[in-house]
């Protein structure tokens, strides 16, 4: 069952609005995603172009299968230590609890 351990996107929308200077075309990776409805909510508010990262095969695979009705939205099982990204693809990185794992 998806869950956010922290915040979630009704008390991170603001932020997250500034960082992309408003624009819902914003490239957004979010880097130790779990299995957060944060980027679903984002997704449902018109921000497309997302990828989420998870060291975790078994949340990648269960959230791909929750969120195959959003098609843009991108999950890699990927450690956030060693990126496979060129520079300056994303216009916003998230982390909400990469630095307690």
């Amino acid at each position: 069952e998806p869950f956010d351990w922290l915040e979630g996107y009704s008390s991170l929308a603001t932020f997250i609005e500034d960082a992309s200077e408003h624009m819902k075309s914003a490239n957004v990776l979010h880097i130790g995603c779990g299995n957060s409805v944060l980027t679903e909510i984002m997704y449902d508010n018109g921000y497309h172009s997302i990828v989420n990262i998870d060291n975790s095969n078994v949340c990648i695979q269960q959230m791909m299968a929750r969120n195959v009705k959003r098609p843009s939205m991108t999950w890699l099982e990927m450690d956030a230590l060693d990126l496979a990204f060129p520079e300056d693809c994303f216009d916003v990185a998230i982390d909400k609890s990469v630095m307690d794992t």
